[in-house]
């Protein structure tokens, strides 16, 4: 209160000022209050770019992803056609093995081929599950990131609004005192 014209038995009218309040620390809220709004709309414009970002690098790994299983699919086709022939190879030696017409040390370097190519056949079929499930939980990780810059964004938006709206009633109680 700065300064009050009140007096008991006068005669009041219309437009006389009886108290005089003193605004400066509304006036000083009023400010803190428009900088919250005014730092708000930066932060706001950084979260969304990063968003688009990291949308446009969910799409690039998306592609990679599909690229980099198709081509462990072929390493795995090949694979397993090379399997295919060291098998059909092995029985072939081991035929001729028991006919005496093939050594121990042929058949069993045969043998050990097959198997070799079986593994890695199973490693190239291994890869292409791996691949698969790295490539969705990276997309999840992207998806949650996209989740969370949203859910700061709409935070900020509250936070402008709120502000903005103490801003109204500030100027409302400047404006009559």
């Amino acid at each position: 209160l700065l300064q009050t014209n009140l007096v008991l038995g006068r005669q009041v009218s219309a437009g006389d000022v009886l108290i005089e309040m003193d605004s400066e620390a509304w006036r000083l809220e009023r400010q803190a209050e428009e900088s919250k709004v005014l730092a708000v709309g930066p932060q706001t414009a950084a979260l969304e770019r990063e968003m688009i970002s990291d949308g446009e690098a969910l799409r690039g790994e998306d592609r990679a992803l599909v690229a980099e299983v198709s081509e462990a699919r072929a390493r795995q086709r090949a694979s397993d056609a090379v399997a295919q022939f060291k098998a059909s190879e092995s029985a072939q030696i081991e035929t001729l093995h028991k006919q005496h017409v093939v050594a121990d040390v042929e058949r069993e370097r045969t043998q050990a081929d097959f198997e070799k190519q079986t593994a890695e056949s199973d490693a190239a079929r291994a890869q292409v599950g791996r691949l698969g499930t790295e490539g969705g939980v990276r997309r999840s990780d992207r998806r949650a990131k996209i989740a969370r810059l949203e859910a700061e964004i709409a935070r900020l938006q509250s936070v402008r609004a709120e502000a903005e709206s103490r801003v109204r009633i500030l100027d409302q109680r400047i404006e009559l005192f």
